[in-house]
């Protein structure tokens, strides 16, 4: 496992990436079961999807040029900044997916960037959310579940950083 962060002025940024696949238990007690989300061509997508427990959870997802199961790739969690209000305006992680691009093409990974469901990402509805749709990322594109990584920016760094260090 490795950890790594670094502040920039008031910017947070931290990764992480840690092996293995889930428990064949699910995970900690209280995770919700994965799924399988859509499974979209390679570009990038905002979508909403039920999550088990019944509330629905806004997220987008960039596929890779080139991306087949048969060759598994690298999975991404990133995490978005800070908002204004109870909770970030629609699909606040796609604007960062798009901004990280560039800098995230050479992996070839599958990213995936949720939207907090209010409050910061240490709460426990966001880890919640964010380690059920790695888990439903993993399930449906067939990740590579050694090469995975939590990346954040500002709010999301701090979040990274809590939720790698929290669930390795």
């Amino acid at each position: 496992c490795g950890v790594a962060a670094a502040a920039a002025g008031a910017a947070w940024v931290a990764v992480a990436g840690c092996g293995g696949p889930p428990s064949a238990a699910g995970g900690k007690p209280g995770e919700l079961p994965p799924m399988e989300l859509g499974n979209p061509g390679p570009g990038l997508y905002r979508e909403v999807v039920p999550m088990p427990d019944g509330s629905a959870l806004r997220y987008a997802v960039a596929v890779p040029d080139g991306f087949t199961p048969k060759k598994p790739a690298p999975l991404v969690l990133l995490l978005h900044y800070d908002y204004d209000g109870p909770a970030p305006p629609p699909h606040e992680g796609a604007e960062l997916a798009e901004a990280f691009a560039p800098g995230l093409a050479g992996l070839g990974a599958v990213v995936v960037a949720p939207d907090a469901r209010g409050g910061d990402w240490t709460a426990a509805a966001n880890e919640t959310a964010a380690v059920w749709l790695v888990r439903s990322a993993q399930k449906t594109f067939k990740t590579d579940p050694k090469r995975v990584a939590v990346v954040g920016l500002a709010l999301g760094g701090r979040g990274a950083w809590d939720l790698s260090a929290r669930r390795p």
